[in-house]
């Protein structure tokens, strides 16, 4: 069952909930776009990254773009993405089309593509479900889960949310002794864990809840779960709100980052007097603000998103003990919420997150990288390739250091810049990451790569937000060799500035 959430005064949409709670999707606002790399990075099992940068798919409508498009879950599988959190929904919240097992199949097959273990949301109690509801609709999710993974590790949360649907622990609690012990004699030989109680939240009485659960529980979890959002920056309907001096002493949003560790504290505690001894857990989901309608996913606070971003991941890794995985919401695909916008293209939040993951390098097959700053007054032998670039070294602006290379449009065609020197090991797969400014709206840029018989192959197309650095990190396409590589942009008046660029080198 779906229904429409209120929460902090406006209509709050957010988050995927499974069973429990659904929300309609509202439509995005601007988000500063970033491309990135397709074919993604290929990545060892030695180099995945942290359990802490898991994410979550929204599956708010069928064309969900982690679940269903090749290049996103590329993407993905080249962040070496270590967890990806499945909500089996009864229904689209957009469309409230129900789901079929061949939706539910596709979704949790994407993270087969990414190469992430699976944590899936199974359906929990709430929403005026019987317990016999919950147990058929639970096994039968149970046999699909089964058909993908086989004997893989799979965890199974079991519901999403209960507190924020009324549920109280005596009922979660009953619920999950009457179903789980139905579900883990489906397949008593696989290592299917089960993960409750999935709470919104992990302050106040929360904690109780938790130890509670934890000692009443039969079967006892493999692992516990809850949420954590630090701050609400909606703006209300007579203008207060909104998101106040991101960053300063008095800034929420940042300060209760401090929090989670207290959270993790309190729980483990609480736990542990009740059993005896902790149990791993997951922050199942996290963010800034619970509602994709915060100010703090629009594009006027992209550069303190990235910046808080930074700050959550940081947090994250330093918790003690470290969560068993934590999955950022959303991946794609919910209003405002997302590290990805369309296939391929990064929010502030996506670039942020990527580069907290080691990303952004640029380092791609090949081994070591290059940074061409510009910052001993040449081009660096970057060039103007036609249009009437003109490149020149500007100290007008710089993304890091004080020099920039800018060149300037044709109002009557295209103009670009590039490069073929010291690319000796960049090849089809390579990742490539530009940093690019205008002052001026309207422009479009588009990296691409030229093969020595000087045959041009374009990458992805990013219109620039205006007097904001846009980070461009894009992966080099088939092509038979590489004489040169680039960056082309649109018809107008003005200039483009470029910085920072980095490549693979031998």
């Amino acid at each position: 069952m779906s229904q429409t959430l209120t929460r902090h005064g406006p209509a709050l949409l957010r988050r995927a909930v499974v069973g429990v709670i659904a929300a309609a999707a509202l439509a995005a606002t601007a988000l500063l776009p970033l491309a990135v790399p397709y074919p993604a990075r290929a990545v060892d099992a030695a180099d995945q990254t942290a359990p802490v940068f898991g994410v979550n798919m929204s599956l708010f409508d069928s064309g969900d773009h982690l679940a269903t498009d090749s290049a996103t879950q590329a993407l993905f599988a080249g962040w070496g993405t270590p967890t990806v959190r499945v909500p089996l929904r009864a229904t689209y919240p957009t469309t409230k089309a129900a789901l079929q097992d061949a939706d539910w199949l596709t979704a949790m097959k994407a993270v087969q593509k990414v190469g992430a273990t699976p944590v899936v949301i199974l359906r929990g109690p709430g929403g005026g479900r019987t317990t016999a509801d919950i147990k058929a609709t639970d096994s039968h999710l149970m046999d699909l889960v089964h058909q993908v993974f086989h004997d893989s590790t799979v965890y199974l949360e079991f519901g999403n949310e209960p507190d924020y649907a009324g549920v109280g622990v005596a009922d979660y609690t009953a619920a999950w002794n009457a179903v789980i012990p139905t579900l883990k004699a489906q397949y008593p030989n696989l290592d299917y864990r089960f993960v409750g109680p999935v709470l919104s939240r992990s302050d106040g009485t929360s904690a109780d809840y938790i130890a509670t659960f934890a000692a009443s529980a039969d079967p006892a979890p493999d692992a516990l779960s809850w949420h954590e959002y630090v701050c609400d920056t909606t703006v209300k309907a007579d203008g207060s709100g909104g998101w106040n001096n991101p960053g300063s002493p008095g800034d929420t949003c940042t300060t209760h980052l401090l929090n989670w560790q207290k959270h993790v504290t309190t729980i483990e505690n609480k736990v542990t007097s009740e059993l005896g001894h902790p149990l791993d857990y997951f922050i199942s989901e996290w963010n800034i603000d619970a509602s994709d309608q915060g100010a703090a996913y629009t594009s006027t606070h992209a550069p303190d998103l990235a910046t808080w971003t930074k700050a959550a991941v940081n947090e994250l890794r330093s918790l003690s003990p470290a969560p068993a995985g934590a999955m950022i919401y959303t991946a794609t695909d919910h209003g405002n919420f997302g590290l990805v916008t369309g296939s391929t293209t990064l929010t502030a939040q996506g670039s942020a997150f990527h580069d907290a993951m080691g990303g952004g390098s640029g380092g791609g097959p090949g081994g070591g990288s290059v940074t061409v700053g510009f910052e001993d007054g040449t081009s660096d032998n970057w060039s103007g390739f036609y249009g009437g670039a003109n490149p020149v070294v500007t100290t007008d602006v710089a993304y890091e250091g004080s020099h920039a290379l800018r060149f300037s449009l044709s109002s009557s065609g295209h103009s670009a810049v590039g490069t073929s020197n010291n690319l000796g090991a960049v090849r089809t797969g390579s990742t490539v990451t530009y940093h690019v400014y205008a002052a001026q709206s309207a422009t479009t840029v588009t990296p691409f790569v030229r093969d020595k018989n000087y045959t041009a192959t374009m990458a992805g197309s990013v219109v620039l937000t205006p007097g904001q650095w846009t980070t461009i990190t894009w992966t080099v396409p088939s092509v038979s060799s590489v004489g040169a590589i680039g960056l082309d942009a649109s018809s107008g008046t003005g200039t483009v500035t470029i910085d920072a660029l980095t490549w693979p080198t031998p």
